[in-house]
């Protein structure tokens, strides 16, 4: 027997996504619905994430630090004048809790409903925060450059 994601499941069982199983280390392990779940609710706030990221080093032409990444990206976006960053970064920390959640406390299940809810919440919020951004880089583009 082995631990995996907070259950326990036989080394023999089989590992499947979709119809393949997979055989991991020699050993065939069962991956959970939790683990599935805890999955897709890191990679959307990363993917968020990386696309605030983004904006601060090619737009704002910032320096990101080494330390405290996630929260210096959020405060930047939450702390900014302008209402449409002051969304994505309170979205983002939003997000950013789900994703503390899914990572971090393995020994709070999370339901199904709970879960719905989340992707449903996480796919809405990804799109607006995608649509922001690029309201944002219009407006970038569509204000002049003042040079010095």
């Amino acid at each position: 027997m082995c631990i995996f994601d907070g259950a326990l499941h036989s080394v023999n069982a089989p590992y499947k996504i979709g119809d393949r199983t997979q055989n991991l280390a020699g050993k065939t392990v069962i991956v959970s619905e939790q683990a599935k779940l805890r999955s897709a609710i890191s990679r959307a706030y990363y993917a968020a994430f990386h696309q605030a990221k983004q904006v601060l080093e090619a737009k704002d032409r910032l320096t990101i630090p080494l330390q405290n990444v996630h929260k210096f990206v959020i405060n930047q976006f939450q702390n900014y004048p302008d209402p449409i960053r002051q969304k994505i970064g309170n979205r983002l920390q939003v997000l950013r809790g789900y994703r503390n959640q899914a990572d971090y406390e393995s020994s709070t299940p999370v339901t199904e409903a709970i879960s719905q809810f989340k992707k449903i919440t996480l796919v809405s919020k990804k799109r607006q925060f995608k649509n922001e951004v690029h309201q944002l880089e219009s407006l970038t583009k569509e204000s002049p450059s003042v040079k010095v």
